[in-house]
């Protein structure tokens, strides 16, 4: 089979994130499978190249709208071609280049991302199917300062009701996240498959400059942006309750800060957490975001284990990584972490922006036996397990075929 993927990031490219990682770990297992990948991707010039001796990668410039003047009388209209731009120019360089491949031939069905709504001007020509990479209106509203899941589903802004648009031409649609496909469901009427994402083999270990700062130390970690939608609003409140009833531990945040917007002014994650803390700053650490996958995981290994309190999420990457290396992982229950997390069996589901919630859940960790704890992590492990390379192979072939045969009818 001859399978484009069609993307706005990509591990090649300086914009990696979740998508970039989740379509490395894909292609390289339907390439090892046999087929033909093409890989379809921003850039800042146009280039085609092949990627660790089998991938194809096609680069396709785009050129970002310029700024905004605000002194500007025509400024609306700017700001209305802009936002169009955004989206719709994006979706149409990228399925330009699509189109080319596919009258080529070399190409025969394309997986789109949903991000930025790349597949608005998906040809209908070409067998599309579309995953779900995140939901953006979840995470507009989850990164203020007060979140209402209701209220998100029924205030979509412009570029926002695009994205949902963008979606209705595919031939299926499937995503990792149970409660994000529902989501979705509710509001374009077309069923939305639930296929978990491939577990990244990767679990080699290294020794880091970082050590110097956790060396010897007994932490719990949070790792991922910090911000409201991942839950630092969660976990400020109770660190110096923790931290004193627990005298030999540490708490750590690795990843990079946002700006956020606390009691009307903007600030910066850290100061918005160290505000909270008034008695134990001096184990409080915070580390840089980690870009060597096996420095990661040296650090998420030799947490106690991992507090990932997440608004929403998309079946979180940190998570998966985490329990795959049997960390017990503390997840939030309604934010797709209870699609992994069996709450007190493979690890514990603590309530949405729910301090004291989180708090219950961290000191059943601490006080866990040995044993107990030794069980769990087993169990953490085996879930991750269900999403094997092969697994989730199987599953995406299915639905390619399916497609396939759909369009010959």
């Amino acid at each position: 089979m001859k399978i484009g993927f069609v993307t706005p990031e990509f591990v090649t490219e300086n914009n990696q994130g979740g998508q970039a990682s989740y379509l490395e770990n894909i292609s390289m297992i339907f390439s090892e499978h046999g087929h033909e990948i093409v890989i379809i991707v921003l850039s800042d010039h146009n280039e085609e190249f092949v990627w660790k001796d089998k991938i194809k990668v096609c680069r396709v410039k785009y050129q970002e709208a310029t700024g905004l003047d605000k002194t500007n009388k025509y400024n609306f209209i700017k700001k209305i071609y802009h936002a169009f731009w955004a989206y719709a120019g994006i979706s149409l360089v990228l399925n330009r280049k699509t189109k080319e491949l596919y009258k080529e031939g070399r190409i025969e069905i394309v997986q789109y991302s949903s991000l930025r709504a790349i597949p608005l001007f998906m040809s209908k020509k070409i067998p599309g199917i579309i995953r779900l990479s995140a939901h953006p209106v979840y995470c507009r509203y989850a990164q203020e300062e007060k979140f209402d899941i209701e209220q998100a589903e029924n205030h979509l802004s412009f570029s926002e009701k695009i994205w949902m648009n963008s979606l209705k031409k595919a031939d299926y649609i499937f995503g990792p996240s149970r409660i994000v496909g529902e989501g979705v469901e509710r509001k374009i009427g077309k069923k939305v498959a639930v296929i978990e994402s491939p577990l990244s083999s990767r679990k080699d270990m290294s020794i880091n400059e970082y050590n110097k700062y956790l060396d010897g130390k007994k932490y719990l970690l949070f790792f991922g942006t910090l911000n409201y939608l991942k839950g630092i609003q969660t976990i400020a409140p109770i660190l110096d309750e923790f931290l004193e009833d627990n005298k030999d531990m540490y708490f750590t945040f690795l990843g990079k800060e946002d700006i956020i917007v606390h009691n009307g002014k903007k600030v910066y994650a850290k100061k918005y957490i160290l505000e909270h803390v008034k008695q134990h700053t001096e184990r409080i650490i915070f580390i840089d975001p980690i870009y060597d996958k096996a420095a990661l995981n040296y650090i998420i290994y030799k947490a106690e284990a991992c507090v990932l309190p997440s608004r929403m999420d998309n079946l979180p990457n940190t998570g998966i990584e985490a329990m795959a290396l049997g960390k017990i992982v503390i997840g939030t229950a309604g934010a797709s972490f209870e699609q992994l997390i069996n709450d007190g069996v493979s690890g514990y589901l603590c309530e949405r922006d729910n301090p004291q919630s989180l708090l219950e859940c961290m000191d059943k960790v601490m006080n866990m036996t040995e044993e107990q704890r030794k069980v769990m992590e087993q169990r953490a492990k085996l879930r991750t397990e269900e999403m094997d390379g092969e697994n989730i192979y199987r599953q995406l072939i299915i639905a390619y075929e399916g497609v396939l045969q759909l369009r010959k009818r």
